[in-house]
């Protein structure tokens, strides 16, 4: 089984509090953090672990885990400033760490990156995006809202192919999860074409490699059952035109 990963949330606003239940719902290890004593026991009433540091001092940074044990931190400050501060710290404690940050402004967006995010997520350009597309295909949206995003049951998930996992050398055209997995594979990151994702109708030809990573959406526990079949070596999903 694989261990459970750690993250920190920086920020107990409301946007850093629904980042931490959806977290919290899929199993991750988690402590909300804040300079802001009120805040941090509204959410702590809500059952969440909280810790109250100073984000601009390296130690106390380090006294929670940075360098040592965390996977990812959100950095969902309601300034900017304080975002692009913090990145430039845990980046700087830990080259390998996962950061995503919120941004108000491409200004902020591009400093963000510069300082180390992994992945900057701007408010209000996901916004106006999702308005735009409301008015232009409402039915879909709506379709979509209360099948996919109105169940907390379903995920987009990554799982990567391991050494040894009985998928290696199989065409992606080949790949079928429907028949063992209640999944549906929208298509494939393959690690010599870097972060691309090819849809799997555009993967005839290509060969799986160990250290490509598989695009599904599903419900959670297939998602982690598929993981513990791939993580067996010698076992693999079903192919197209081979025997079961």
């Amino acid at each position: 089984m694989s261990r459970q990963q750690e993250v920190l949330v920086f920020g107990c606003g409301s946007l850093g509090e629904e980042v931490a239940r959806q977290l919290r719902e899929r199993g991750y290890r988690l402590l909300l953090v804040d300079d802001d004593e009120a805040a941090l026991g509204a959410v702590r009433e809500r059952g969440y672990a909280t810790e109250r540091l100073d984000y601009t001092d390296d130690e106390a940074l380090r006294s929670i885990g940075i360098g040592a044990g965390v996977d990812a931190i959100f950095c969902m400050f309601a300034e900017d400033a304080s975002n692009v501060f913090l990145t430039i710290s845990a980046r700087g404690l830990d080259p390998a760490l996962k950061i995503v940050s919120i941004a108000e402004s491409i200004d902020s967006r591009h400093k963000l990156l510069s300082a180390g995010a992994s992945k900057v997520i701007d408010f209000y350009e996901i916004s106006a995006a999702r308005l735009y597309e409301l008015i232009r295909r409402p039915l879909i949206v709506e379709t979509l809202e209360h099948t996919v995003f109105s169940s907390r049951d379903l995920d987009l998930a990554e799982v990567s192919i391991r050494p040894g996992c009985g998928l290696i050398g199989q065409g992606l055209e080949q790949l079928t999860l429907e028949p063992d997995y209640n999944l549906v594979l929208l298509g494939l990151v393959e690690r010599e074409l870097g972060q691309r994702l090819i849809f799997a109708p555009q993967g005839a030809g290509l060969r799986l490699q160990a250290g490509d990573v598989l695009v599904v959406m599903g419900p959670l526990g297939e998602i982690e059952r598929l993981r513990a079949t791939l993580g067996e070596a010698g076992q693999s999903p079903s192919a197209k035109g081979t025997d079961r």
